[in-house]
């Protein structure tokens, strides 16, 4: 899914950029208007902000596809053998030796802590870093949409 969002942004940038070139042609160098000069800064903005969001989605695609590279391992089925000799636990002296946690919850029901929690708390900051910047792009589309209608 983000491979796709990022393909339609890398698409939405040159698509950008060609208006830009276009509406630069159409201007034929008369540049002295104001709502001209502002539209096209704005398009300049516009195209450097969705560099920036283009550059972001491509770390989290690549972030995702490492950590799924990571996670096949781990799908690997038990040998059976294994499995028996891990039915079968040693009598625990202590209560916490079998993988309890105090308060009667295994190992892997405990909160997550550490790395694992951090990089949540990241790639939710990133997620919305990245859809704030979309945001003001699609806002700068607009501004510079009703500048062109009202002086075009």
């Amino acid at each position: 899914m983000v491979r796709y969002l990022h393909r339609t942004t890398q698409i939405y940038g040159i698509g950008t950029l060609g208006i830009f070139l276009i509406g630069l042609g159409l201007a034929k160098g008369d540049l002295a208007e104001v709502w001209l000069t502002v539209s096209m800064t704005l398009f300049v903005v516009a195209l450097v902000l969705l560099l920036i969001v283009e550059r972001d989605q491509r770390k989290a695609v690549h972030l995702l596809e490492v950590a799924a590279a990571e996670a096949a391992p781990a799908a690997v089925p038990v040998r059976p053998a294994a499995a028996k000799e891990a039915k079968e636990p040693e009598e625990p002296e202590e209560p916490g030796e079998t993988g309890e946690a105090v308060g009667g919850a295994t190992e892997a029901e405990a909160p997550a802590a550490g790395p694992a929690a951090d990089t949540g708390e990241i790639a939710q900051v990133e997620r919305g870093r990245l859809a704030a910047m979309s945001g003001v792009v699609a806002l700068i589309w607009l501004v510079i949409l009703a500048l062109m209608v009202w002086n075009g």
